[in-house]
């Protein structure tokens, strides 16, 4: 588990106790299938939320840091 803050685990739990344990005892074939997918997906996702947080929170300290409004109301 990548070292995140705690508001993912979860998330983690729900997701892993799911993929790992129901659908590995109950759903083998699917589980088999899928499972390379499923944590692929998960991985991509919270790559693509990091990157859109850190475009995110950059322009907005860029903004309330007076980057964008000092220059316009220059005097």
């Amino acid at each position: 588990m990548p070292p995140d803050a705690a508001v993912n685990y979860s998330s983690w739990i729900l997701i892993g106790f799911a993929s790992g344990f129901i659908a590995y005892r109950y759903y083998r074939a699917w589980w088999a299938r899928h499972n390379y997918v499923l944590s692929a997906a998960l991985v991509a996702g919270l790559a693509f939320m990091g990157c859109c947080f850190t475009c995110v929170w950059r322009w907005s300290m860029l903004i309330w840091t007076g980057g964008v409004a000092a220059r316009r109301n220059a005097l």
